[in-house]
């Protein structure tokens, strides 16, 4: 018991318990992978791991700020891991080109989907203005959702949530549909991950092949890049 007393003050608690339960995730999911493919995919990583950091920090009561004294070490990694996406985009860059038309009609597809898919959902449960700017950035990643979010009135918390939620149903979603649908170009399934479940999605792509994960990153930026200046003025149009 005093072990874990002295676990929990580390400075690197937050850190080796967010490495620890996803390392742990991941052999689950090759587990249960070997039993059941489709179950296997419900058991994403990111979210088992989240989902048992949760429950842990509740039943030791440890408060988010004391975990993420540690844990904030993990975001430092994001930028670098953001810009290794530039890896299989240039090993793949004459599949870019061959296939720039459909690649780009995919993404202003996804994004324009996901924009008119919130305003269909806030008009028909007749939600507010500030329900509405908290959720048209739920498709691109958190840092730039947030900029959007506060640019044009939204809730900040409320925009992190469906950010991650987004993330989290996209990434577990969309290998189920892709099997459903026989979708098995890893240029569609790309563009499908990075433009509707962001950072999660492109993680998940990783596992498709280098192909799908670079059309996921491509997906996800030029998607990020769109969202930031076509919501500003649907707002205006609708406000």
């Amino acid at each position: 018991m005093k072990m874990i007393k002295v676990l929990m003050h580390s400075e690197y608690f937050g850190f080796c318990l967010s490495i620890f339960l996803f390392l742990i995730s991941v052999k689950l999911q090759e587990k249960i992978k070997e039993k059941n493919k489709t179950l296997a995919m419900l058991a994403n990583p990111l979210l088992v791991s989240s989902a048992a950091i949760i429950l842990i920090l509740k039943v030791l009561k440890i408060s988010y700020d004391q975990f993420y004294i540690g844990g904030k070490y993990l975001y430092y990694f994001l930028t670098p891991t953001t810009i290794c996406l530039a890896v299989p985009l240039y090993k793949n860059l004459e599949k870019i080109k061959k296939n720039f038309l459909a690649v780009i009609c995919g993404i202003l597809a996804g994004c324009f989907t996901n924009i008119i898919s919130v305003i269909l959902i806030v008009k028909i449960f007749s939600f507010n203005k500030d329900i509405l700017a908290s959720l048209l950035s739920k498709s691109v990643t958190a840092p730039i959702a947030l900029g959007i979010s506060n640019e044009i009135g939204g809730i900040s918390a409320l925009t992190v949530f469906v950010v991650i939620l987004t993330g989290f149903c996209g990434a577990i979603l969309a290998p189920i549909l892709f099997k459903l649908l026989n979708i098995k170009s890893p240029i569609a399934q790309g563009i499908a991950f990075g433009t509707s479940a962001h950072g999660s999605g492109t993680g998940v792509a990783a596992t498709f092949g280098e192909e799908c994960a670079a059309m996921s990153g491509l997906a996800m930026s030029i998607n990020g890049i769109l969202t930031v200046f076509v919501i500003p003025i649907v707002i205006k149009f609708i406000v």
